[in-house]
């Protein structure tokens, strides 16, 4: 005899009772056997685990992996998103084979500066869902400098030019 825990069916210990019948026969004596229902728990890591310092239209791509309690690899889950940076929830794609998927963020026109939350929780029925797992994004938008030069004081007759060189950089260089 064989069973299967349905889908959806809540934690709990649950009896499964036998007895043998026969017609012309005494019933034999009842057993009773149980079945301790748990979902396994999900359990996600999110890279990279740094705050990411970014300016606007620059990315973060964040992989995530999920896995049970037994530490392996869970296909198909979902991962919940709350970005911060972008002001909204969103679903990723299925896991693959390897409990894995990709979600990335980009930093909107506009946005402020200042440092923004992104909130990741696996989820897979059948499963309970992971523990929230929380990465930051620091939006900075880029510094200018100039370099003028000749840099001193140039003497110049009426009608004469002075011809300046100007360089502008970001601090990237």
């Amino acid at each position: 005899y064989t069973t299967t825990v349905p889908n959806g069916k809540p934690n709990n210990t649950y009896s499964v009772q036998f007895t043998g019948t026969k017609s012309g026969y005494n019933n034999s004596p009842q057993f009773t056997r149980n079945v301790k229902v748990e979902k396994k728990q999900l359990t996600i890591s999110v890279t990279p685990t740094s705050t990411q310092t970014k300016a606007i239209g620059e990315s973060v791509v964040y992989t995530i992996t999920v896995k049970d309690n037994n530490g392996n690899a869970v296909s198909g889950a979902k991962i919940n998103i709350d970005d911060g940076i972008i002001a909204q929830s969103t679903q990723t794609n299925s896991t693959n084979s390897n409990g894995e998927v990709t979600y990335t963020t980009t930093v909107p026109n506009g946005k402020p500066d200042g440092t923004y939350s992104i909130d990741f929780t696996g989820t897979k029925s059948g499963y309970t869902n992971s523990s929230k797992v929380t990465r930051y994004v620091k939006v900075e938008k880029k510094q200018l400098t100039i370099s003028v030069t000749p840099t001193n004081t140039q003497t110049k007759a009426i009608g004469e030019s002075v011809v300046y060189t100007i360089t502008v950089k970001d601090n990237n260089g």
